[in-house]
């Protein structure tokens, strides 16, 4: 059995969301949480318009998420 561990990281932007092989236009973002697992990790899902993405994380990402929350609330989504 062989693990493989990839380190990435998701962008904020000011009208999107991206990770290594998505980007998520703001407009289409409903929300970001975050479940802690065990130790120091958990999952982080972002949920927009076309389903739940979820990701992997080594540590808390609240402060990200609360940015997060507070943009998408903020955005125009006219």
């Amino acid at each position: 059995m062989t693990r493989v561990e990839h380190q990435r990281t998701i962008y904020l932007y000011d009208n999107r969301i991206v990770t290594e092989h998505r980007e998520f236009p703001i407009k289409d973002v409903l929300d970001i949480s975050y479940r802690f697992i065990g130790g120091d990790g958990g999952l982080l899902y972002l949920y927009t318009s076309c389903g739940v993405y979820s990701y992997i994380v080594k540590s808390s990402p609240e402060d990200f998420v609360q940015t997060c929350k507070e943009h998408i609330l903020n955005y125009p989504h006219s």
